[in-house]
C-alpha cells in the first residue's frame, strides 16, 4: 500500500469532512474529486498488478459508511417519492449486473473478448478469452458504491433542501478542470511548472501527458488522456452553455469560454467530434422549441455566426490548425486507431450475439465506445435498466423543477452536461465506473429531490 502528498491531503480532507455535522460536505467534496482521474489516494497490490483508489472512489467509501452511520442510527431519511422509481431501477441494473458478471464467465468461459487490461491496439486480431478476474469484483464494487452515493444524495439533498450547493460544486469543479488545462497548455508553450508529479500519479495506470500530435503538446489536464478530459468538457460545455442562454449571465459565459479553450487546446477527436454532434442537438432544442426569440438574441447569434464565417479562413491557414484537424479528424478514419476501435465495437455486437444477449459481465469486455460496452457486458436487459434509469432521473429533474423559476434553468442545463459527457463518452469512454458520468447523475438526483424535500418523511 503507497500514497503520495496529494493522497495524504484527500486522506485528511475526506475524513474531516466525514466527521463533519453538515454531511452535504462529503458531496461538494465528492464534485471536486471526479475530475481528478490520474492521481491517487492509496494503491494496493492485488495479485500480480497495482490498483489505485481514486480520490472520488475514496470519497464514495466515506459516503458509504455515512450512509450507513445514519442508517444505523436512524437518521435517515426515506427516499424522496421523486426520485425513489428512478433509484430503484438503478438498483435492479445494478442486481441483474452482478448476476450477469457472477454467472456469464462460468458459463461462456473462453468466449473471445477485447481484455480490459490489456490496450486495444495489442488485441487487434488477437483478443483475450473470457475468464473471471478479481478485476470484475472491482467494477461491481464500483456500480454499488455509486448507488449508494445517490442514495445518499437524495436524502442529504431532501433533508436539507440545498439542491444548488451541489450543483456550484460541480461548476467549480469543471473551472478547475479547465483551469488545470489551460494551465498545462501555457506550461509547455511558456515553460512554466506543472504539478504532473501530483496530478499524474496513479500508480499502475498509463498517463498520457506527454503525448504530442503534429508538433503540439496534447492536454489533458487532470485527467488520465486528452480523450478523457474532452469526454468531460463536452459535458460541461453545455452545461455552461445552456446556463448562459437561460441566464445571459457574464459568469455563465466565461464558463462557455473557457470550457470551449479546454476543448479546442486538447486536440482531442473526442472533443471535436463531440462539439460537432452536440452544437447540431442543442441549437435544435434550444431555438426549436422557442415561439418568440428576443432580437438581441437574434442579433447575438447573427454576430457570433458571421465572426465565425469571417475568421475560419484565416484560422484554417495556419499550418498547425490545419496539421491537427487533418491528424485528430481528415485523416483519422484511416488510421490503425480508428479500424482497431471499430473492430473493438464490432466485436462487442457479436458478443451480444454469441451470448444470446446475457453479456459477458462487468469487467469482462471493454471494447471503445460507452454503449457497446454497456450492452457487450451487462446484456440486452442491463443496457434497457440504464437507460430507463438515466430517463426517469432526467423526466423527475425536470417535472420537479416545471414551477420553479429558480431551479428550472439549473435542471435543463445539467441535463444538457449529462447530455454532452454521454454523446463524448460513445466516442471513446466506455468504462462505466468514470466518475465524471456520475457526477451529472448525481446533480440531476439533486435537483429532483431539492425541489421535492417537503415530501420527503424519515424512515
Amino acid at each position: 500500500m503507497e500514497t503520495t502528498p496529494f493522497g495524504i491531503f484527500w486522506i485528511i480532507l475526506g475524513l474531516v469532512s466525514l466527521f463533519w455535522r453538515d454531511g452535504g460536505v462529503l458531496l461538494s467534496l465528492l464534485a471536486f474529486a471526479a475530475i481528478f482521474q490520474a492521481s491517487m489516494v492509496l494503491s494496493l497490490s492485488i495479485g500480480d498488478s497495482i490498483e489505485p483508489i481514486l480520490p472520488y472512489y475514496w470519497i464514495t467509501i466515506l459516503i458509504a459508511l455515512r450512509l450507513f452511520w445514519n442508517l444505523a442510527t436512524r437518521r435517515l431519511m426515506a427516499l424522496p417519492p421523486a426520485v425513489g422509481v428512478s433509484l430503484v431501477v438503478l438498483a435492479a441494473f445494478a442486481v441483474v449486473t452482478t448476476a450477469v458478471t457472477a454467472v456469464a464467465p462460468l458459463v461462456f468461459h473462453g468466449l473471445a473478448v477485447y481484455d480490459p487490461q490489456r490496450s486495444i491496439d495489442a488485441q487487434y486480431q488477437n483478443l483475450g478469452t473470457l475468464e473471471f478476474k478479481i478485476s470484475m469484483l472491482g467494477q461491481l464494487g464500483f456500480l454499488w458504491l455509486n448507488l449508494l452515493v445517490l442514495w445518499y444524495t437524495a436524502t442529504e439533498i431532501a433533508r436539507t433542501g440545498l439542491p444548488l450547493r451541489f450543483v456550484r460544486s460541480l461548476t467549480w469543479a469543471g473551472v478547475a478542470a479547465a483551469f488545470l488545462a489551460l494551465w498545462q497548455a501555457a506550461s509547455w508553450k511558456l515553460h512554466i511548472p506543472y504539478p504532473y508529479a501530483q496530478l499524474n500519479n496513479a500508480a499502475g495506470w498509463s498517463q498520457g501527458y506527454m503525448q504530442f500530435l503534429a508538433g503540439i503538446k496534447r492536454i489533458n489536464g487532470s485527467f488520465t488522456e486528452p480523450s478523457s478530459m474532452a469526454a468531460f468538457m463536452v459535458g460541461f460545455f453545455a452545461f455552461a452553455l445552456t446556463l448562459w442562454w437561460h441566464s445571459r449571465d457574464w459568469k455563465a459565459a466565461w464558463l462557455t469560454i473557457m470550457a470551449l479553450l479546454a476543448l479546442l487546446i486538447s486536440t482531442s477527436t473526442t472533443a471535436y467530434l463531440g462539439l460537432m454532434g452536440l452544437l447540431p442537438i442543442w441549437l435544435f432544442f434550444a431555438l426549436g422549441y422557442q415561439t418568440r426569440l428576443r432580437r438581441r438574441t437574434v442579433a447575438a447569434l447573427l454576430a457570433i455566426g458571421i465572426l465565425i464565417t469571417a475568421s475560419l479562413p484565416a484560422v484554417l491557414a495556419h499550418e498547425t490548425v490545419r496539421k491537427v484537424l487533418d491528424s485528430s479528424l481528415v485523416s483519422k478514419a484511416t488510421t490503425s486507431s480508428f479500424i482497431h476501435r471499430t473492430a473493438a465495437d464490432l466485436r462487442a455486437l457479436e458478443i451480444l450475439l454469441e451470448t444470446g444477449g446475457v453479456g459477458v459481465g462487468l469487467g469482462g469486455n471493454r471494447p471503445s465506445s460507452f454503449a457497446a460496452s454497456l450492452i457487450s457486458t451487462t446484456g440486452v436487459v442491463g443496457l434497457g435498466l440504464f437507460v430507463s434509469f438515466v430517463i426517469l432521473v432526467a423526466a423527475a429533474a425536470l417535472r420537479q423543477t416545471r414551477d420553479n423559476s429558480k431551479l428550472r434553468p439549473v435542471a435543463v442545463s445539467v441535463l444538457w452536461g449529462l447530455v454532452g459527457h454521454l454523446l463524448a463518452k460513445q466516442l471513446s469512454q466506455p468504462d462505466l465506473s468514470q466518475p465524471t458520468m456520475w457526477i451529472w447523475l448525481a446533480a440531476l438526483v439533486a435537483v429532483a429531490a431539492g425541489s421535492s424535500g417537503k415530501e420527503a418523511v424519515r424512515a
